[in-house]
């Protein structure tokens, strides 16, 4: 695993024209500097310009000059929950949630405390936050997704037409008018087993209440991430370039590499 790295400007032009601009120097986060632990999932810049970055120790909170990481602390109730995090949504109260492998965690800003919500269940699986909508934060545990109010911290689950590890990996979700697409991923962890990779794209209603695969893409190609350049329209960052994907026809189109004059 590489180093996290909490400031990164990169400057992506798409079209037929070449980027004209100088890529900017990267400014590395790392345990030197007092990050809880390098390896990170999830890293968001929530509206009061402060980032914040998980790790498998904790959650950490950068505010340009110094890292604060938040920790399991026995002793203390309103102490971070969990050891490795992952998933960090702003809710509309402005207060942080992010996963564990213990509980969901929510940063009460106002007070800069924790509080946590869990239910009883056998899966150990993480909770992982995915998005905010409506005064409830949509996030997944296992094989299911869920809600929760932000206000009464009621969970409902959403029904999940086959889930077949659905959510294995972390998954990213981008709004549309009517729905939200979640994206998931399924790499070869197993070579063994001779799997082939699977990108799924799902679709999942505002009313949460069910979700409904749309597509699944199976092919040869490693899929690290996906961004959302409007309009049914997405780049995919995958180990063989960059792939545009238009959501309306289903289609793919291998995006030229983008040269940078030194």
């Amino acid at each position: 695993m590489k180093p996290i790295y909490a400031i990164l400007n990169f400057l992506l032009f798409y079209g037929s024209t070449q980027a004209q601009d100088i890529l900017r120097p990267i400014k590395y986060l790392t345990t030197d500097n007092g990050l809880s632990q390098a390896i990170n999932y999830s890293i968001l810049k929530d509206s009061k310009e402060l980032v914040w970055i998980t790790s498998y120790d904790g959650l950490n909170k950068f505010d340009s000059r110094k890292i604060t990481p938040y920790r399991n602390m026995l002793q203390d109730s309103t102490s971070f929950k969990g050891t490795l995090s992952m998933g960090l949504v702003e809710d509309e109260n402005h207060n942080v949630w992010c996963g564990s492998n213990d509980e969901l965690n929510v940063y009460i800003r106002n007070r800069n405390y924790f509080k946590h919500v869990n239910f009883n269940n056998t899966d150990n699986s993480l909770y992982i936050p995915l998005i905010s909508y409506s005064n409830n934060i949509l996030f997944k545990k296992g094989d299911n997704l869920f809600t929760c109010d932000i206000n009464t911290y009621q969970i409902k689950k959403i029904t999940v037409a086959l889930p077949e590890e659905l959510l294995k990996y972390t998954p990213k979700v981008f709004e549309s008018n009517s729905s939200f697409y979640i994206f998931f991923y399924q790499n070869r962890c197993y070579p063994a087993l001779n799997l082939q990779p699977v990108l799924k794209y799902w679709k999942l209603k505002n009313d949460f209440t069910k979700a409904h695969i749309i597509y699944k893409q199976t092919d040869a190609n490693q899929y690290h991430d996906v961004i959302d350049l409007n309009n049914g329209n997405y780049i995919l960052g995958t180990n063989n370039g960059l792939l545009n994907l238009i959501l309306s026809l289903m289609s793919f189109c291998l995006l030229p590499r983008i040269k940078f004059k030194k």
